[in-house]
């Protein structure tokens, strides 16, 4: 019986690659989505290149090796896409790598755009010296997330990691052998032949430079360029307005080559890479002088979260923060002063913590602070609905282009204890100094639907999904450290979340007190404090489940407790997102979650876990006894939470796509400038 083919084949041309190719092979051991083969061809390598490829191979079986004479990287690249089965083709040097979130990105990318065929992605170089620059041949194009072939003969794209479909391979004809730029041949066949291109901006691959590469001599790769360039205007496959675009490149080539050579021959080759080396410098693109974190966007994030624990859009801000540490993105938080928030966003590397005063009464002199202490070209983003608001004063205030970003669905303020007239009032600041926002992020569609509601512009709106921290949050869970009864009891049902009406905790204890007669082996755990704390406990006590029920208090690592859990319940009245079923899916714990807001986007009932409707104890207690009652069903649902987990909820994706709006609103500033 034939095997059914992976979804992505990963192909690696290795020629004398032992020092590099086991990092290269271990990056796409570390993918996050793991429907993937690894088809690794020695060139003809004189080296140890194929003992090492062999020895993963040994170890998993989703990694090949085969053997041939030296032909190129083009002639490798044939032999790995003839020996694949995928329909979607990775091309990957034995000096690069992959991110752990690449894989899982670009198969939601495939998804998303099925009339594309190939497909690209943001980067990083990396220097011998360990440092990085960020790769944006992007920013040349007219559409920064595609690139037409007038725009690709003028700014290669970056093609680490590049993934293409089968098809276009077939149409192409393969990679050209026994020369340079074989990719880039490729690229401008495909689009050539009428396929369509689509780019992620997130940097989800590095490119190892040294000079010991071809690409190092930089008149060479010029000259294979031009070659690759005439190849192509000589196939008859280009349009009249292609064909005028491939000529003016052919002659700004041309110049380049020829200014070249004259240099080398006038001050010598080493003289010229010293001169080349000083320009990069001089416009700040020369890493090895520069750490990437001294150049680039500044954004300054206001939080006023207060207490000594974190909330949810805390937790997410510091998983942002995370994810854009190695970008060019300089980060400022301005949040309360000795708060949760403060202790730990000063402990990452290269963030600067603001602590300040959130009363009421120092809002204005607030204001009037971050205002003054912005940087020219800064950008301001609120984290909730206050700091919403601190930003459009701020952004009033400076002309800094201000991104809100909205973590709540319309009602929600209701339903979180807010009165009538607070409600109304909220509204009010909200419509009058919205026309100070210059771009929303809303972190699921039900939250862009309500600001559509609301009369927002769709252009002004980009939904961003929530992301984890995979690796962190399945490091937490394993010390996992909870009470003793709970850890005993042979079934453990939990509810996660603030003490406040809006999260619904009193319909999971309703549930609790049902199943507490079907099911007398289980616990019941109450993780995290809040206002109704006092009458939480209370209600257990009425409904007869108190010696059922275990409350912990505040959880400082949710996923140590989610871990120990059989059944993680969600029974939120609103939730815009939903951390708490993410990080339980991504731990494989099956969720019941309330089919409210973004909860409904989190989790896909009846494959990832079980919706109810929302304030419904008996739906719930129905969900939770079909989980404990049917193992197998339980562990086909948190399986494939997972696996979902790992392809839509890793923070390099998350992060890539924040720094998208940040590179778009810092060139609108720029052009108002």
């Amino acid at each position: 019986m034939t095997p059914e083919a992976p979804r992505f084949s990963v192909t690696v041309p290795a020629y004398n690659a032992e020092l590099t190719l086991a990092a290269t092979i271990g990056s796409v051991l570390e993918q996050s989505f793991s429907d993937w083969e690894l088809v690794v061809v020695d060139d003809g390598s004189t080296d140890g290149t194929s003992a090492v490829a062999a020895r993963f191979a040994a170890a998993d079986a989703r990694v090949q090796v085969f053997t041939q004479e030296n032909r190129g990287s083009g002639g490798a690249y044939n032999s790995a896409v003839r020996h694949s089965r995928g329909d979607l083709i990775v091309m990957l040097s034995a000096d690069d790598l992959l991110l752990p979130s690449h894989l899982a990105t670009f198969n939601t990318a495939v998804l998303n755009a099925p009339g594309a065929s190939v497909f690209t992605s943001g980067g990083w170089y990396e220097y011998p010296d360990g440092s990085r620059e960020a790769a944006t041949p992007e920013a040349r194009w007219a559409d920064p997330t595609g690139c037409t072939l007038e725009e690709l003969v003028e700014a290669c794209l970056y093609g680490v990691g590049a993934v293409y479909r089968r098809d276009v391979y077939e149409a192409v004809g393969g990679f050209r052998e026994g020369g340079y730029a074989e990719d880039y041949q490729f690229w401008l066949l495909a689009l050539a032949h009428g396929f369509r291109h689509r780019h992620i901006p997130a940097r989800l691959s590095v490119h190892r430079r040294s000079g010991t590469q071809k690409s190092a001599n930089a008149t060479v790769m010029r000259e294979t360029d031009l070659r690759v360039l005439s190849e192509v205007m000589a196939s008859g496959l280009l349009s009249p307005s292609q064909l005028a675009a491939a000529r003016r490149s052919a002659v700004r080539l041309r110049r380049v080559i020829r200014a070249r050579r004259i240099l080398q021959r006038t001050i010598g080759p080493r003289a010229l890479e010293r001169l080349a080396a000083g320009a990069r410098s001089a416009r700040g693109a020369s890493p090895a002088r520069r750490a990437p974190r001294s150049s680039g966007i500044g954004v300054t994030f206001i939080n006023n979260f207060p207490g000594p624990s974190l909330g949810g859009g805390e937790v997410q801000l510091l998983t942002l923060l995370r994810g854009l540490s190695a970008s060019r993105v300089r980060a400022t938080v301005v949040c309360a002063e000795g708060s949760a928030l403060d202790r730990q966003a000063s402990a990452l590397g290269g963030v600067r913590v603001v602590p300040v005063d959130f009363a009421p009464l120092a809002l204005l002199s607030l204001v009037s602070t971050v205002a003054a202490g912005l940087p020219a070209g800064e950008i301001v983003q609120g984290t909730g609905f206050l700091t919403n608001l601190i930003a459009r004063c701020v952004g009033a205030r400076t002309h800094a282009p201000v991104v809100n970003v909205v973590h709540v669905v319309s009602g929600a303020a209701r339903l979180d204890g807010a009165s009538r007239s607070d409600a109304v009032l909220r509204a009010t600041l909200d419509r009058v100094s919205r026309r100070h926002v210059s771009h929303y992020v809303a972190v699921s569609q039900a939250a862009k639907a309500s600001l559509l509601a609301e009369g927002v512009p769709a252009g002004r709106i980009t939904v961003i999904p929530n992301g984890l921290d995979l690796g962190l949050v399945r490091e937490q869970a394993a010390s996992a450290g909870t009470g003793d009864a709970l850890l005993k009891a042979p079934r453990r049902v939990g509810c996660v979340g603030r003490l406040e009406r809006v999260k619904g905790t009193e319909y999971f204890l309703r549930a609790a007190a049902l199943l507490a007669a079907r099911h007398p082996d289980a616990r019941f755990v109450v993780a995290g404090a809040g206002s109704r704390d006092h009458e939480l406990r209370a209600l257990a006590a009425d409904l007869g489940v108190a010696d059922h029920v275990e409350f912990t208090g505040y959880v400082a690592t949710a996923p140590a407790l989610i871990a120990s859990l059989d059944v993680v319940v969600v029974p939120s009245l609103s939730e815009a997102s939903g951390l708490i079923a993410a990080e339980a899916m991504a731990l494989e714990v099956p969720v019941v979650a309330s089919f409210v807001g973004g909860l409904s986007e989190v989790v896909e009932n009846g494959t990832t876990g079980l919706l109810v409707p929302p304030a419904d104890p008996e739906a719930i207690a129905r969900a939770v006894a079909r989980l404990l009652d049917n193992p197998e069903v339980a562990r086909r649902l948190a399986a494939e939470a997972r696996r979902r987990a790992d392809e839509r909820f890793g923070m390099e994706a998350m992060a890539g796509a924040y720094l998208a709006v940040y590179e778009e609103r810092s060139a609108a500033k720029s052009q108002r400038a």
